[in-house]
């Protein structure tokens, strides 16, 4: 294992990845609330009750935000933000394990089409937001993250070497030699 094959993109690949494994857990989408008294008697002191167990304000102003973190909205793409992030780790520890430029370029090639799709699900979301829910400021560092994932992996697939620096040399025939 050489650290010094760590290059520009699987760097930026990891830590996007790790941003937004982190982000996952923050509020993406929000729910406010102003009075719940037209929904029932019944259902009025459920809502209350969990509204104020949430914010404790909420008996006095009568208008509560509730936050919701990607896992506990999103049914599937959870699951599909995971697989990106975990990628997008595994993308730098294959690029200081291999011994091939080959392995590398095919992680990041998969890196940077999980990124962009899941930059696309994520922008998507935010234009189109789960039905009861607005969005948190939140899902747009979980953008930025998905899109740095896929910079990185798109930046890792460019590169041709271990070392991320290619020098030619023409070979007796005339023709260039990238080592």
């Amino acid at each position: 294992m050489d650290a010094s094959r760590l290059r520009r993109g699987e760097l930026i690949a990891a830590v996007s990845g790790v941003a937004l494994l982190v982000v996952m857990f923050l509020p993406w989408f929000s729910i406010t609330v102003e009075g719940v008294l037209d929904l029932g008697a019944g259902a009025a002191r459920q809502a209350a009750e969990i509204l104020e167990a949430q914010d404790p304000d909420y008996a006095s102003s009568g208008v509560t935000s509730v936050g919701f973190n990607a896992w506990e909205v999103l049914s599937l793409m959870d699951l599909f933000f995971l697989v990106t992030a975990l990628v997008a780790v595994a993308l730098a520890v294959v690029t200081v394990a291999s011994e091939t430029v080959s392995v590398p370029v095919a992680a990041g090639t998969l890196t940077a089409a999980l990124g962009g799709i899941s930059a696309l699900l994520i922008l998507i979301r935010i234009i189109v937001p789960p039905v009861p829910y607005g969005i948190a400021p939140w899902i747009f560092l979980g953008l930025i993250a998905a899109a740095g994932v896929a910079v990185g992996g798109w930046m890792s697939m460019q590169d041709e070497s271990p070392g991320g620096r290619v020098t030619r040399r023409r070979d007796a025939d005339g023709f260039d030699d990238a080592f």
